[in-house]
């Protein structure tokens, strides 16, 4: 009884195999045309598409297959571009106080078009009311809980969680405006 079940594990995961070997052939490409449109990087482009079929390999492992694979690369890819910029930002961050990092600094900086993307973000912030743009600023800059903010704020979390809700979900508008959606 013990070996009927190892082929059929065995078949399952060859067909997991398989079926993400056809996908990686299907879309790799077009994810790492997305990425380089927003790095023009191959090396970005290459660690985006690592890590989409990474996650998706992880997802077909998991089970969840409940959504279609080509709307999770689509997703996955996003949510990758959005990292690397964030890990960029931060690079930046630190990297002047770094001694010896001083040069080259705004070399990949240049290949994310990070300036655009970030007035486009700093200018939705400004426009947002001030509590908003209080709660915002003091949960995505300051990194302080939503249990800290309400309490320097005399507000409840729950308050605290709401602006920060409808912070991100302006934010999302304004981003998802300016990352070009692929596959059209």
């Amino acid at each position: 009884m013990g070996s009927g079940t190892a082929p059929r594990m065995s078949l399952a995961s060859d067909a997991i195999s398989s079926d993400f070997e056809n996908l990686f052939k299907r879309w790799s490409r077009p994810v790492y045309a997305y990425a380089w449109q927003f790095t023009k990087s191959a090396y970005l482009a290459e660690e985006t598409v690592q890590r989409v079929f990474l996650k998706l390999w992880k997802n077909l492992k998991a089970g969840k297959t409940g959504i279609p694979a080509e709307a999770q690369i689509r997703c996955i890819s996003r949510s990758v571009i959005i990292d690397l910029l964030r890990e960029q930002t931060r690079r930046n961050r630190i990297q002047p106080l770094v001694p010896g990092t001083e040069t080259g600094v705004n070399a990949t900086e240049d290949c994310f078009n990070t300036k655009e993307l970030l007035g486009r973000i700093e200018a939705q912030v400004a426009a947002m009311p001030e509590m908003r743009r209080k709660v915002f600023t003091m949960s995505r800059f300051e990194e302080l809980s939503h249990r800290e903010i309400a309490e320097r704020l005399s507000l409840s979390v729950k308050t605290v969680e709401n602006h920060i809700a409808i912070a991100l979900k302006t934010l999302k508008k304004t981003l998802t405006a300016f990352l070009i959606i692929f596959f059209s």
